[in-house]
């Protein structure tokens, strides 16, 4: 497992440089109107692979920049602003499109990585909680470690489950917003910013909360489970909406609960092949579920993708309840010292 092999940062830096190059290409491509799909096809190709090193490097470069007692909020909060960028994104995104086409578009997103490369370039090297880096480094090695430590392998069953089939919201709310509320890309543009809001207010709330471990799990997926139950039976924009920006909010929680979880749970020199696990389980695993709720919302309703998910949180918060790993006491971040100035 390479994040677990290298340093984190300068792999992080490589990775930022090679998607910045990617999204220039596809910019010119597009402007000197060369572009074809099989180009597309390639640098999707080439995004992909690079997401492959960025997603476990980045999630575990967290803990090397926070300290231990912090890690569960700025998992949160970067959750928070991942979701921000997803709301605000496309309005720049389409405003852009408006003003100088969808060329200039890539090519302003090849600029933005340069952001990242230049904020990981001045960081303080010394004040980073480094783990040493694992000289044989393999993926079997964190499936090894996963199996023997329940605390690890409950919570990652857990994702994977969510995963495969609640966080199929790009097949499903399409469908919800054209059969159910009889609309169009409008409409599932409400949809999504109502889900986006809600993540962003739920991530403040989780984050000011401080609070991680299997327990937490265990509620935010039945949060997510009863929300998104909740959505599959509003009767019209506006209730399903509200009941979305709830979605959203559980989502995160249960999406920052994991990952810290985990993290606060793994070996150090382990952790970036813990994390590509949980990478995969949670996003991964939407490739596996996505035909299957598809298939299942053509046969009967759109309704049933939103109950599908929901369905499945509640079966993987039993899990948790039923599981024979005894999770202890909740992670509560620890309060300021009273003595303190």
């Amino acid at each position: 497992m390479i994040a677990d092999r290298v340093d984190k940062r300068k792999l992080l830096i490589w990775v930022q440089l090679g998607s910045a190059l990617l999204a220039a290409v596809l910019g010119v491509l597009v402007l000197t109107d060369v572009v074809r799909l099989w180009h597309v096809y390639v640098l999707a190709f080439g995004v992909g692979l690079l997401r492959c090193l960025d997603f476990p490097a980045r999630q575990s470069f967290v803990h090397e920049i926070v300290s231990h007692k912090h890690l569960h909020n700025a998992v949160t909060l970067n959750s928070v602003l991942l979701n921000a960028a997803r709301v605000i994104g496309p309005s720049i995104a389409g405003a852009t499109i408006v003003l100088g086409g969808i060329g200039l578009c890539f090519l302003l997103n090849a600029v933005s990585f340069l952001a990242v490369v230049a904020s990981l370039a001045v960081m303080n090297v010394a004040a980073l909680t480094r783990s040493a880096p694992s000289e044989r480094a393999r993926l079997v090695d964190g499936f090894a470690y996963v199996r023997r430590t329940p605390a690890l392998a409950v919570p990652l069953v857990m994702t994977g489950i969510i995963g495969c089939l609640a966080y199929e919201f790009p097949v499903v709310l399409p469908v919800v917003a054209e059969r159910v509320l009889h609309g169009d890309a409008r409409t599932y543009g409400f949809l999504t910013a109502a889900m986006g809001a809600g993540a962003i207010l739920g991530g403040l709330l989780v984050s000011a909360a401080g609070r991680t471990g299997m327990r937490m799990l265990v509620w935010s997926s039945l949060a997510l489970g009863g929300t998104m139950l909740l959505a599959a039976v509003a009767p019209n924009l506006a209730t399903m909406m509200v009941a979305l920006a709830a979605v959203g909010a559980a989502t995160i929680a249960t999406t920052a609960t994991s990952n810290s979880t985990l993290q606060l749970g793994s070996a150090p020199q382990m952790r970036g092949r813990v994390m590509a696990l949980w990478s995969t389980a949670m996003m991964g695993s939407t490739a596996i579920g996505a035909p299957v709720v598809g298939t299942a919302m053509e046969h009967l309703g759109a309704r049933v993708g939103l109950v599908i998910g929901g369905v499945s949180c509640l079966v993987a918060a039993l899990l948790g309840m039923v599981s024979r790993y005894q999770p202890g006491a909740v992670i509560r971040r620890p309060m300021p010292d009273a003595s303190g100035p």
